[in-house]
């Protein structure tokens, strides 16, 4: 793991930073996974039932489950697992925000056994992402006799759910595996050693032969410079958009909006501003959530035309517009570059405006801003994520302000369906669609991850949610 820091813990319940989603990821499963197109597939769970109004997720054990000692995984051990995740008791509370749609009785998560190998749900509205969310590392089951028996150093000997076990950990940051006997299908390998190094270190190693993977590597370009086999990159789960607060005047005109975001030249504007460490981006959600024909397009002649049938043909009329953004050198250039599009191309003056951390979020927050830089890192591998949590009507995270009945009924109408269902995705489509058209944001790029995995070796990929081991 190139530049990461060693794992926080090996409690799949708290892990949160990428070194310790790593490791529980290889120690533990849970009752779904995703595979290498970010689609659910079933892990603990050989199959489930949703019940028509999306209300009841009944999830049927696969035979044979076993945690590393030996002992049977039944569905007590996993309402045990998310009873105690979900508490607070082992997740200091963000797994009982992260499922915040299960719902409870009695104070206690609405999750029950229905037999030795049967588990239900009961959730609190419809959520079609509930499926993708419990593909979590902190959805895993985990041996609630050994957390009882150990209490907090339980982590320090876990006994495992999934393919792996631990066999060492050292100060030296790094962690041994060795392959889950009982695990079925059998893991693709023997064992697993994970080193924390530099990046150029592990880039060393990797050519020597000395590592078969290397992940967390940055600067993109520069890594495909040296043209290194076994180099893949792929997207991130994230987005870099420019919010528009439509509260405000003139962004509260549609055609305002539609004519600055028809000038970004999204190729350009990432070559300047990130240097080939980011991919253009035309969609409101990142093309691995959603793929579909682009969504904006760079049409300056149709910017000038929306400007003028707004009554402001090349800027005039407009009063001078703020755009706030964290202050780091990145967003300054990316900031600079968009604010220099803008102005040239059809008249409207945008000033760019730096704010420390605490200052940016409160702007956003408060809606004190006319236009903000944002990057949004997805929570889970689903375009709710991005439509459903930012831009319904009067959702905690619509800070653009923006409310569209038929976007809203679409949204709603999705949540209805299941994960993967083309109703779904034809709804998800058509809602973009509008949010496109309207432009409460505009689409920037999506950031690029990247690894260097071994040429030929089997059940290892990098997906935009980290490496996978399948």
């Amino acid at each position: 793991m190139a530049g990461a820091a060693a794992p926080t813990t090996l409690d799949p319940a708290e892990a949160t930073d990428s070194a310790s989603i790593a490791v529980c990821s290889l120690l533990y499963e849970g009752l779904v996974a995703l595979d290498r197109r970010l689609r659910v597939i079933p892990a603990a769970a050989a199959w489930w039932w949703r019940s028509p109004d999306g209300l009841r997720y009944t999830f049927h054990l696969r035979k044979g489950l076993r945690f590393s000692d030996g002992s049977r995984i039944t569905a007590q051990d996993v309402v045990s697992s998310f009873d105690r995740a979900l508490t607070s008791i082992g997740s200091n509370g963000i797994m009982a925000g992260y499922l915040s749609e299960v719902a409870t009785v009695g104070g206690r998560p609405a999750i029950f056994a229905a037999g030795p190998a049967r588990v239900t749900f009961q959730l609190n509205q419809p959520s079609p992402a509930f499926l993708s969310k419990l593909a979590f590392v902190g959805a895993a089951v985990v041996d609630m006799a050994r957390v009882r028996r150990f209490g907090p150093v339980w982590t320090s000997h876990p006994v495992s759910s999934g393919p792996y076990r631990l066999l060492a950990s050292s100060d030296a940051n790094e962690i041994r595996l060795q392959r889950n006997p009982y695990f079925r299908p059998t893991p693709p390998f023997t064992s697993v050693n994970i080193r924390l190094a530099s990046q150029q270190q592990g880039i060393r190693a990797f050519t020597r032969g000395q590592a078969a993977v290397v992940s967390n590597l940055a600067q993109v370009a520069s890594l495909r410079s040296q043209q290194l086999a076994g180099l893949e990159i792929v997207p991130e789960l994230s987005l870099d958009y420019v919010l528009l607060n439509v509260r405000r005047w003139p962004l509260n005109d549609r055609g305002i909006r539609r004519a600055l975001s028809l000038v970004v030249d999204r190729p350009r504007l990432v070559k300047y501003a990130f240097h080939g460490d980011a991919a253009p981006e035309s969609g409101m959600v990142p093309s691995p959530l959603l793929p579909r024909e682009s969504r904006q397009r760079l049409d300056t002649a149709m910017a000038l035309f929306a400007m003028g049938g707004s009554g402001h043909p090349f800027g005039s009329g407009l009063r001078p517009l703020r755009l706030v953004y964290p202050s780091s050198e990145p967003d300054r250039i990316l900031a600079a570059a968009i604010t220099r599009r803008w102005r040239t191309s059809i008249g409207l003056h945008v000033t760019p405006v730096p704010l420390s951390p605490g200052l940016y979020q409160f702007a956003v927050r408060t809606h004190h801003f006319d236009l903000a830089l944002v990057r949004w890192k997805a929570e889970t591998a689903d375009a709710q994520d991005f439509l459903g949590d930012q831009l319904v009507g009067g959702a905690p995270q619509n800070f653009s302000g923006w409310a569209n009945g038929s976007f809203d009924r679409l949204m709603r109408a999705s949540l209805l369906q299941s994960i993967d269902s083309w109703a779904r995705r034809r709804e998800l489509l058509a809602a973009e669609a509008i949010a496109a058209r309207e432009a409460p944001w505009i689409p920037l790029d999506t950031p690029l991850q990247a690894a260097l995995i071994r040429p030929g070796l089997l059940g290892v990929a990098l997906t935009p949610q980290g490496i996978s081991v399948q």
